[in-house]
């Protein structure tokens, strides 16, 4: 849940981070999912060919948020493509104790995709994503939560920022690009 009497952001306790953040750009909803991926990462020990594909799965999905020109389509092809490539396959044979960082990026992917998809006016987009709607971002939160090493209040900090710089009476907003550096200094900051 988004705030506790303890954290940095004083919210209420029962508000979903999907509700709270729907006073944001969806930018800014990316930049925060994003940010938490990238801290997830960090718990994931992968050879290097996969660790390569998870760098720049995050790379290209901070693409779209950034300029906006990564297709919904090249955002789900890092998930799974034909050829068995991809990191949900990665996930699959991930160790245990990373699957919920695993989960995390994934999700967090699945996120940008739908909002790539949904952005450049598509009818139709593969099921995976299709499935996705806000509330993947209480799972994402979740995920992270439960990710060995994640600081536990960076979620509360990084919402704090996404509705301290980047509020939106619509939703639908796209807003502004945000730097990829200043949310994750933002998260960073004790």
């Amino acid at each position: 849940m988004a705030g506790s009497s303890t954290s940095p952001l004083a919210v209420d306790d029962n508000t979903p981070f999907s509700t709270l953040l729907t006073g944001c750009t969806i930018r800014a909803r990316v930049a925060f999912v994003l940010a938490i991926a990238e801290a997830a990462r960090r718990a994931i020990d992968a050879p290097p060919d996969v660790a390569e594909r998870l760098r720049a799965a995050l790379d290209l999905a901070w693409r779209w948020e950034q300029v906006g020109d990564t297709s919904g389509q090249a955002l789900y092809e890092t998930l799974a493509t034909e050829d068995d490539v991809g990191l949900a396959i990665d996930e699959s044979s991930a160790p245990q104790a990373q699957k919920p960082a695993w989960g995390a990026i994934i999700s967090a992917i699945a996120y940008v995709a739908w909002h790539a998809f949904a952005q450049a006016g598509a009818k139709h987009m593969p099921e995976t994503v299709g499935e996705v709607s806000e509330e993947v971002i209480d799972d994402i939160v979740d995920l992270a939560r439960r990710t060995p090493g994640l600081e536990p209040h960076l979620p509360d900090r990084l919402a704090a920022f996404c509705l301290g710089h980047y509020a939106s009476a619509d939703r639908s907003t796209l807003g502004e690009p945000i730097r990829r550096e200043a949310i994750l200094q933002a998260g960073d900051a004790a």
